[in-house]
């Protein structure tokens, strides 16, 4: 949603859904808890495992990716929700010592490019994430992938003027009912 402030526009946090799996009741009974961050979707359990619960989270998220699409995709207007988790995403963990990765410079990647609507599933098929992101934060995050570019942002103009010809609003024909001659 773009809000309209005089003639500038103001930006939205780009979304987020996350679904993941976590283990549910006793160890040993092998069930899976599927939960997704949408308030809307409801928990739900599945006694057969981990397989089983892999399965109907992939149907999750390609459930939201139909609903996204349908809706337009990604919004050209947002903010890299990357960026809003200050790049979490993609930078490694400075308290996990040597062994976690090697740490990047201070600005390494910075947010910019388009929107772009990015998948993300963790290596252990216990994390997935769907998100609008911008296109260098999506590059940077290891087995992310970019499913749809959103189209740039329209861009204002001064007010009172018509965004694609220029030219003042009180001087366009109307376009209403004219007759063809």
């Amino acid at each position: 949603m773009t809000v309209e402030a005089g003639t500038q526009q103001e930006r939205v946090a780009g979304r987020v859904w996350t679904v993941r799996l976590d283990p549910y009741g006793r160890p040993s009974a092998g069930a899976v808890k599927l939960s997704c961050s949408r308030p809307a979707c409801a928990d739900q359990c599945f006694p057969g495992g981990a397989a089983a619960g892999r399965k109907a989270a992939v149907e999750h998220v390609n459930l939201h990716l139909a609903h996204i699409r349908a809706g337009g995709g990604p919004r050209g207007e947002a903010w890299c929700a990357c960026r809003a988790a200050d790049c979490a995403w993609h930078t490694p963990d400075p308290t996990a010592g040597p062994r976690g990765g090697t740490r990047l410079a201070a600005g390494t990647v910075r947010c910019g490019g388009p929107v772009v609507l990015t998948v993300y599933a963790d290596r252990a098929g216990r994390l997935w994430r769907i998100a609008e992101m911008c296109a260098r934060c999506a590059a940077a995050i290891p087995d992310c992938r970019v499913l749809d570019t959103a189209p740039p942002p329209a861009r204002t103009t001064r007010a009172g003027m018509d965004q694609a010809a220029g030219t003042p609003v009180t001087e366009r024909e109307p376009a209403g009912d004219t007759a063809l001659v």
